[in-house]
C-alpha cells in the first residue's frame, strides 16, 4: 500500500503525508465535503476531486488485494502454488492480470474439455502440445484412448477431445490472452446492421 500510496502522491503532486492524513480521515467515515470545509489543516487543503480520486484508487487497490489473497489461498488448497507462481501473483498490479493468472486453476464448469479430461485424454493431450505425437501417428495412438464407458467410442472422438483440452490449456495462457487482446483492440472492428422492425398485428 505505500508504493500505491507515493503513485497517487505523483499523480496528484502533493506529499505522500497528504494522501495518508486523507486517506486515515476517510477511513475513520468521514464524508468528502466535511473534509474539504473542516480539516484542510489536515490534508494541506486537497479539494473534492483529489479526495475523490484518493478514495476510488484506494478502493481499487484494496479490492484487488482481496482477490489477490484469495486467488493464492484457491491455488495454495490445490497443492499447485509454487514460489515463482506465488511472486508472479504478487507482483500483479491490475484484476486482469490477476484473472489471467488465475484462469487455469479456476474451479471449471462441465464443458468438453473437461469431459475429455474425464476421459483420461490429457496424456494424449500433452503428447500433440509437446510435438511427440505427429499427424501421422496421432490416429494410431487414438486407439489407444478408445473407452467406450468414458464416451469415446471412435478414433474421431478422441481426437476431438484432444482438439478440446489443447484448445483450453492455449486459452488459459495469460500470455497469449493479453497479446489476442492487444490484437482485437488494435485491429479490431466492430460492425452493425439495421433491422427492419416487424409490424405486430392487432387481432
Amino acid at each position: 500500500m505505500v508504493n500505491d500510496l507515493a503513485a497517487i502522491a505523483r499523480d496528484l503532486k502533493k506529499p505522500v503525508e497528504q494522501i495518508e492524513a486523507a486517506l486515515k480521515l476517510l477511513d475513520n467515515g468521514n464524508t468528502i465535503p466535511f473534509v474539504t470545509r473542516f480539516r484542510k489543516d489536515e490534508t494541506g487543503g486537497l479539494d473534492e476531486e483529489a479526495l475523490q480520486l484518493i478514495q476510488q484508487r484506494v478502493l481499487k487497490i484494496r479490492a484487488i488485494d482481496e482477490r489477490r489473497a484469495f486467488i493464492l489461498k484457491s491455488i495454495e488448497s490445490q497443492g499447485k502454488l509454487d514460489d515463482a507462481l506465488a511472486e508472479t501473483i504478487k507482483a500483479s498490479s491490475s484484476s486482469r492480470e490477476l484473472e489471467d493468472l488465475y484462469l487455469p486453476f479456476k474451479p471449471k464448469k462441465q464443458n468438453r474439455a473437461t469431459l475429455a479430461k474425464q476421459g483420461g485424454l490429457e496424456p494424449l493431450a500433452q503428447e500433440v502440445f509437446e510435438g511427440r505425437s505427429s499427424e501421422f501417428d496421432l490416429a494410431a495412438r487414438a486407439t489407444d484412448f478408445v473407452r467406450v464407458d468414458k464416451g469415446l467410442t471412435s478414433v474421431d472422438e478422441v481426437i476431438k477431445g484432444v482438439g478440446h483440452l489443447l484448445a483450453e490449456k492455449f486459452a488459459e495462457q495469460g500470455a497469449v490472452r493479453a497479446k489476442l487482446r492487444t490484437l482485437i483492440w488494435d485491429s479490431g472492428k466492430l460492425a452493425t446492421k439495421l433491422v427492419e422492425t416487424l409490424e405486430v398485428k392487432k387481432e
